[in-house]
């Protein structure tokens, strides 16, 4: 009987320390919420103050800056006047009002280059700038990816000259809708879309000429049940490549929709289809690669 109390107690302290120190995260801690493996959806603070330390990330929520977005940047620690930037879009499932509820900003970084900071597993070949800002509503509106940039290069040391765009689902739409919006005039020198289709939803027709200039690296499932004919997406992409450009599209031959954790985190390169582009080098060095 002693014994199993003693059990109980135990776990209950447990419970009491993580729910403490989920409490404290964003107060400027060292307190890692990946080191415990605790999901994002866990994660709660009832107020983040603009710049806090916030899951590896520097934070700001809606309506605390001048920006369109509420935004999660981490900013390497090196002595360098201008640095890349990489521009992360999330998918639909990662909405949220960081204005309303603080920490609805945390689903900016539950996937992409973000969840890989918050793991403590970010090693880019060069160091990069990383946003990963939220939308309200679901969706990338092109006019509002272009403000928020111009922001994040009026208040960031980035190198103008290498920009590089990438999203995952609804968010890989988004990067379709803004060089289809934008074109030439767009600020990004290359981009990374994963797990979505090139139907461009909030930026008129498609206009391929619009794309001749930007390289593209498309990668999806050949399953992706949210991708209704991922070989049209393909002949797309390969129709707006030029020798110029160097587009190219990898297919896993894989069921769901997740792409973009074997991508993201470079596991899997050969595990990709032999016939369509190969899986060859890393992606961060491929941006680099492109210059504006």
């Amino acid at each position: 009987m002693k014994k199993l109390c003693l059990i109980i107690v135990l776990v209950l302290l447990s419970i009491f320390s993580i729910s403490t120190n989920a409490g404290q995260a964003g107060e400027g801690d060292k307190f890692s919420l990946f080191k415990n493996k605790i999901s994002i959806d866990s994660v709660f603070v009832s107020e983040i103050s603009p710049g806090a330390d916030f899951l590896g990330h520097k934070a700001y929520v809606l309506g605390a800056t001048k920006a369109p977005y509420g935004y999660m940047v981490y900013e390497p620690e090196v002595a360098s006047e201008k640095l890349p930037l990489l521009l992360f879009l999330h998918g639909g499932g990662e909405t949220g009002n960081s204005q309303k509820r603080h920490n609805q900003l945390s689903k900016a970084v539950k996937h992409g280059p973000g969840k890989l900071i918050r793991y403590g597993q970010w090693e880019p070949p060069t160091p990069m700038i990383v946003v990963s800002p939220q939308t309200t509503d679901g969706w990338w509106r092109p006019e509002m990816v272009h403000e928020f940039i111009g922001y994040l290069v009026d208040n960031y040391p980035i190198d103008r000259s290498r920009i590089y765009l990438t999203g995952l689902s609804r968010g890989g739409t988004g990067c379709f809708d803004y060089i289809n919006m934008y074109g030439d005039k767009a600020y990004v020198a290359a981009m990374l879309p994963i797990a979505t289709d090139t139907v461009v939803r909030n930026s008129g027709d498609f206009n391929s000429d619009n794309f001749r200039n930007t390289p593209i690296w498309l990668f999806i499932n050949d399953k992706d049940y949210y991708v209704a004919d991922y070989a049209a997406t393909v002949q797309i992409i390969r129709s707006i490549t030029t020798p110029e450009n160097g587009s190219r599209v990898t297919v896993y031959p894989k069921r769901g929709h997740d792409a973009w954790t074997r991508t993201y985190t470079m596991k899997g390169r050969g595990l990709e289809r032999d016939d369509y582009d190969a899986f060859d080098m890393n992606v961060y060095d491929w941006l680099l690669l492109h210059r504006k």
